[in-house]
């Protein structure tokens, strides 16, 4: 796997474009998170980690977003760094989606989380990311994954042989 002088992994446009393109984005986000590790390990800041994936499959009504409910974090008061992801699939037609962290215990989307748009499809699915936060809590929080579509389709969090149906990660910074 070609990384560079940061150690982070060096993509190419046939990982992306290619059915690989989930065991790609996993590559990313690992080699991604291994950085950002060894910058607070070297600033003294890492800390505890907390992690959660599940396979289960959970279908969103159609025209609604949802939030992945099997898949759950708990913070602890402190500062966290927090992403997470979803494997999905559409089920009405092609159709943009997305993914943000959720706060379960306020009931509200996590602010400047939501990943990049992927187009997902009814016979392929689009492993898609939140973007990296960092969380400060005063109280125990729960954190989810919220998927959203675009349009009036219907959504689907699937495992994958290469990805599970949804993933959270959280590293306390302070």
């Amino acid at each position: 796997m070609p990384l560079d002088a940061n150690g982070v992994y060096q993509y190419t446009e046939a990982d992306v474009t290619s059915p690989t393109a989930s065991a790609f984005f996993n590559k990313l986000a690992s080699s991604v998170s291994t950085a950002i590790g060894s910058i607070l390990t070297a600033l003294g800041l890492r800390g505890v980690t907390v992690a959660a994936s599940d396979g289960t499959t959970q279908t969103g009504a159609v025209s609604a977003d949802f939030v992945y409910a099997t898949a759950t974090i708990t913070l602890t008061p402190g500062t966290w760094r927090v992403q997470g992801g979803a494997s999905l699939l559409n089920m009405t037609g092609s159709d943009a989606a997305s993914v943000a962290l959720w706060n379960q215990t306020a009931g509200s989307a996590i602010a400047g989380s939501r990943g990049a748009a992927g187009t997902t499809f009814t016979t392929s699915a689009a492993s898609l990311v939140t973007r990296p936060v960092l969380v400060t809590v005063a109280v125990n929080t729960d954190v989810r994954v919220q998927c959203a579509r675009n349009g009036a389709t219907s959504i689907r969090a699937s495992f994958l042989a290469s990805a599970p149906a949804a993933w959270l990660n959280a590293e306390r910074v302070k």
